[in-house]
């Protein structure tokens, strides 16, 4: 049960740090008229940051480890992702014709459940 808990809490870290992201990237699309994957990757920056503070203070409560080595590992982790998520926005928006926003909200959800909660248990917070 503690497993599932756990999952549930990083889920819900992975939806505040999307609120973060999304917000940004609207904001610099829509308002600033800043093309949508520098605005997608000005996003997900922001949501990366908010991600790795909630996931190392609240879901996997690792505060006793040292902020430059998890911050590294959060790096590492979030490279691939940032190349992952921007390949599959840039897939969708331009080859499927789905607008920006609902390409980032699909790819982050399934990001989020898998690549985003593997490697943060595993190896950035473990």
């Amino acid at each position: 049960m503690k497993g599932i808990y756990k999952y549930i809490k990083a889920q819900f870290a992975s939806f505040i740090a999307f609120g973060v992201d999304f917000a940004m990237t609207l904001v610099l699309a829509e308002f600033f008229q800043v093309w949508y994957l520098a605005a997608s990757i000005a996003g997900s920056i922001s949501g990366a940051i908010t991600h790795f503070l909630l996931g190392r203070g609240w879901v996997f409560e690792a505060t006793k480890k040292k902020i430059p080595a998890q911050a590294l590992k959060y790096f590492v982790v979030w490279i691939g992702h940032i190349l992952l998520t921007t390949a599959c926005i840039y897939f969708l928006t331009q080859f499927v014709a789905v607008d920006y926003a609902l390409s980032k909200i699909v790819v982050a959800v399934f990001m989020g459940m898998s690549y985003s909660y593997f490697f943060q248990r595993k190896f950035v917070f473990n």
